[in-house]
């Protein structure tokens, strides 16, 4: 019963799926491919993975608010050649704007993460995008799966000019 389960299942998913080389393609090849190509693995993170980066765009966003408070009303045009700066104030420029950053940065650092993300890939999975990656006799394409009724409506739609003219 398993077995015709992932056959059938197999099947399903290979319909999208044009293996135009030598490869065999294992059953954790097909499932991981079947997602489509703008699928995101989401892999599990630990917490303090996830507070180094909600600090690290917290610094980013601070950055941002000191800028507009110093060129708040300046409508300057940018250059053609303009280079983006990484530049930070070491001016305190507005204390209220200071310490409501301040603020907010001590609580992002004392959150609590309630919610984790989970790896959206089962260990197979996980195997296969290794695999593929690490293969360089492997190169996936994005195909169009009207691809057959699209030639066959041109092919009408020619057939039809032609016979206007």
């Amino acid at each position: 019963m398993k077995n015709r389960r992932q056959r059938k299942e197999r099947e399903t998913n290979e319909k999208f799926l044009h293996n135009l080389s030598s490869h065999q393609l294992s059953d954790s090849h097909v499932s991981l491919l079947s997602r489509g190509l703008k699928f995101i693995p989401t892999p599990a993170t630990n917490e303090t993975r996830i507070k180094q980066q909600l600090l690290r765009d917290f610094e980013q966003f601070a950055r941002w608010m000191i800028l507009l408070y110093i060129y708040h009303g300046q409508n300057i045009e940018p250059h053609p050649f303009h280079v983006k700066s990484t530049w930070i104030s070491q001016v305190q420029h507005s204390v209220a704007l200071e310490s409501y950053l301040e603020n907010v940065k001590t609580q992002l650092a004392e959150i609590k993460i309630i919610i984790k993300p989970k790896n959206n890939l089962s260990r197979n999975e996980v195997k296969a995008v290794k695999e593929l990656k690490s293969n360089p006799a492997i190169n996936l394409k994005k195909t169009n799966r009207d691809n057959d009724s699209n030639q066959e409506q041109g092919r009408q739609n020619i057939r039809g000019q032609g016979a206007t003219r």
